[in-house]
């Protein structure tokens, strides 16, 4: 005759089970972090602004990259993956290109089109 498991083995079973499900979402998770790689907001300059003065400010936040350009030059950012560079604007149009790179290669690029304007 078959034996009855008794109502202690049913919550062992379930708790196994919620803990499997916790450490699968939990590593799911984490692996998508590393597949979608670094990611890259640029704060300022706004797209198609004008300046008057040829000095500005490009700032924006990163995270997980490896290596963070502006028109390909190579700038770093603080612990929290804040940034704020100096740029200077030729006469007229100008392309301001923030190149990010993740460890495994992975590019992401924001390119900002401004005009400069002197007074």
């Amino acid at each position: 005759m078959k034996a009855v498991q008794g109502p202690e083995w049913y919550l062992k079973i379930i708790g196994a089970l919620l803990v499997s499900a916790l450490f699968i979402g939990y590593a799911y998770f984490q692996v998508m972090r590393v597949l979608h790689g670094a990611t890259l907001f640029v704060r300022e300059p706004a797209a198609g602004a004008t300046f008057t003065k040829p000095l500005i400010t490009v700032s924006g936040e990163v995270s997980r990259a490896a290596f963070i350009s502006i028109n390909d030059r190579e700038i770093l950012t603080n612990e929290s993956g804040h940034f704020a560079e100096e740029t200077l604007l030729a006469q007229g149009y100008n392309v301001i290109t923030v190149r990010t790179k993740d460890r495994f290669g992975a590019v992401r690029e924001e390119t900002r089109e401004v005009v400069y304007r002197p007074e």
